[in-house]
């Protein structure tokens, strides 16, 4: 899905399947070396990210799904998903 989305909205960088583990350590050492010597910018991989995106919120799809039910709205497809995700984000790029 990510490089799907990088590649609608023409993203840049490349994007890496790490164990979150792996990537919690190398975004942490990355962050301790920018702030010695790049202060003023962000690390390559900063820990907030991985930290957002590499664990789960702790809501099941059982429990998303029903919850969006409860507020009237509709189930939809992943393509179709994934499309309105892309068009939201360029329409305010």
């Amino acid at each position: 899905m990510i490089e799907r989305f990088r590649h609608a909205i023409n993203g840049k960088g490349i994007v890496l399947n790490l164990p979150f583990y792996v990537a919690d350590a190398v975004a942490r050492a990355l962050a301790s070396v920018h702030r010695l010597f790049c202060p003023t910018r962000e690390p390559l991989l900063h820990p907030l990210i991985v930290r957002m995106f590499g664990r789960t919120c702790g809501h099941g799809a059982q429990r998303i799904y029903r919850d969006r039910l409860d507020e009237g709205c509709e189930r939809v497809g992943f393509d179709e998903a994934l499309d309105s995700s892309i068009s939201w984000f360029l329409e305010r790029g």
